[in-house]
């Protein structure tokens, strides 16, 4: 009688470990070769980049922060400046002729991405012009933006205002019907004629986004667990999958996202627009728009949106602000190159990849330095201008 034959239930449980660690052996080679994917997860008690540490709008980055995030298909550095902005340092006075501010979420913070690869990086490498990245992840909408112009931006000196608007979350964002009674953003409800910004919780009740002990030491056997970790990134891809339908069909009943908000949605937005358009003063103000797979696929197939016809018109109330879809951007380019939209896109994630960012990047220097751009110091008043205390 051998070991094997003497000792049956060590045994087994030796042919397991050694089954599981072929099998983590496996995968790591796997995952080398870039044939499965690995993603980092957070080992930290606290956040130790995007946290709700900014009494004013919310989630922001610590600063002078790293963060390496492995995900799917890329590895990233984030690193934010003293301001908890990532971007470079930056100087609060200037005399340039022209400086751009910039407000966003994660498309413009270039979630993904490698920082000179991003829209404004690309911008301000092409022309020599500063863009001052504002944007962020966190689910971040244009109360926040507002209120992160006022709070924070508005102190350094510029030109222009950039704000960038993405209609498939963006209206979500503002609504606090979107997120847990106790999380820590700004909102806004009626008072009077107008609106006023209030808290679901006040600061000292915030959700300190703390995370539990059995969640570290998880995060923790996943990162060092090849096989536990992909068992994780497949599970969730499971879950988020489309359980029915190839993606044409799912696509065409999903429709745009540009006109998935109500007309009191739009007030909301428009509102917190309104503010920043009167704080930026003499300043222009550029806005833009950007489109999901679903708004690309809707435009092919014909379908017109009622958002853009209202973005029009809320720009042309004031004589410094510009309007731009995105949208026919990509369409004009997608015909002339044949690409797909999901080309403009990261591999793995519906974010802007290199070439979405540097088509973004080519359409709005053009629009940004050709023609007349000059602003007016005051919007115009009279009946096509609404108080902002009297929009309702």
């Amino acid at each position: 009688m051998n070991w094997f034959e003497a000792n049956p239930r060590k045994a087994r449980w030796l042919v397991a470990l050694l089954c599981i660690l072929l099998l983590e052996g496996l995968t790591r080679l796997l995952v080398g070769a870039g044939l499965l994917a690995y993603r980092t997860y957070p080992t930290s008690r606290v956040p130790q980049y995007w946290a709700s540490i900014d009494p004013v709008v919310g989630v922001w980055r610590y600063p002078n922060a790293t963060l390496v995030q492995k995900e799917r298909c890329s590895t990233v550095t984030y690193r934010s400046n003293s301001a908890g902005a990532r971007d470079p340092e930056r100087l609060q006075r200037s005399t340039a002729e022209r400086r751009f501010v910039v407000l966003g979420d994660s498309f413009i913070e270039g979630y993904g991405l490698d920082a000179e690869d991003r829209v404004t990086n690309l911008l301000e490498a092409r022309t020599g012009v500063e863009f001052l990245n504002f944007a962020t992840s966190g689910g971040f909408g244009t109360i926040q933006e507002w209120l992160l112009y006022t709070s924070k931006v508005q102190g350094y000196d510029h030109t222009d205002v950039l704000l960038f608007i993405l209609p498939a979350n963006d209206f979500e964002d503002n609504d606090p019907q979107e997120f847990p009674a106790k999380s820590y953003r700004p909102f806004l409800r009626p008072q009077g004629e107008g609106y006023e910004v209030y808290y679901t919780v006040p600061w000292e009740r915030r959700v300190r986004d703390e995370r539990r002990l059995s969640t570290v030491i998880k995060n923790t056997i996943d990162n060092h667990l090849y096989l536990a970790n992909v068992l994780r990134w497949a599970t969730s891809e499971l879950k988020g999958g489309v359980k029915a339908g190839t993606k044409e069909q799912r696509l065409a009943l999903n429709g745009s996202d540009y006109d998935r908000h109500s007309p009191a949605d739009f007030r909301v937005m428009t509102y917190a627009l309104d503010q920043l358009v009167r704080a930026a003063g003499e300043r222009r103000v550029f806005m833009v728009t950007i489109p999901t797979e679903n708004d690309f696929a809707a435009a092919r197939r014909g379908e017109t949106s009622r958002l853009v016809g209202e973005m029009t018109a809320f720009a042309a109330r004031y004589p410094n602000v510009r309007y731009r879809d995105l949208l026919p951007d990509f369409l004009d380019d997608a015909g002339t190159s044949g690409q797909s939209f999901t080309d403009y896109l990261l591999e793995c994630d519906n974010h802007w990849g290199k070439l979405g960012n540097k088509l973004v990047a080519e359409r709005l220097e053009s629009w940004f330095f050709a023609g007349d751009q000059s602003a007016v110091v005051t919007p115009r008043s009279g009946p096509a201008h609404e108080s902002a205390q009297s929009i309702p």
